[in-house]
């Protein structure tokens, strides 16, 4: 993946956000390309901290299995943002789509967890 991929000649992101968990914004790249799942940090200067967090999931890489876990890819700098880049299983935010069932949120306490991607059926 080359930076140019990231953003456009403009500046402009070329994400889909998915979710934001705090300091992290979770996207999918919408430009057509190979489908893969971003994730970035929200503030413009990060704390060393969440640069930190971002380094270790990427290298968490050769111990995890695409069979149960989407798998880093890459951690890339672009614009002076740090970018760990994953394997897109596709799906949506579990958030989303009970978002979208309406009237069937009516019987749950508690809104979903953010993070929970509902993967698409095989």
């Amino acid at each position: 993946m080359t930076q140019s991929s990231w953003f456009s000649a403009d500046g402009h992101s070329r994400f889909q956000v998915l979710w934001q968990d705090g300091d992290r914004v979770f996207c999918r790249r919408v430009d057509g390309e190979r489908d893969v799942l971003a994730v970035l940090l929200a503030a413009e200067h990060p704390a060393p901290a969440a640069l930190d967090r971002l380094a270790h999931e990427y290298n968490l890489k050769d111990e995890l299995d695409s069979a149960w876990a989407v798998r880093p890819l890459a951690l890339e700098r672009d614009r002076g943002r740090t970018i760990l880049v994953l394997e897109d299983p596709g799906g949506e935010p579990l958030g989303r789509l009970l978002g979208e069932a309406g009237a069937h949120r009516d019987h749950i306490d508690n809104d979903p967890p953010k993070d929970c991607i509902a993967a698409r059926p095989f």
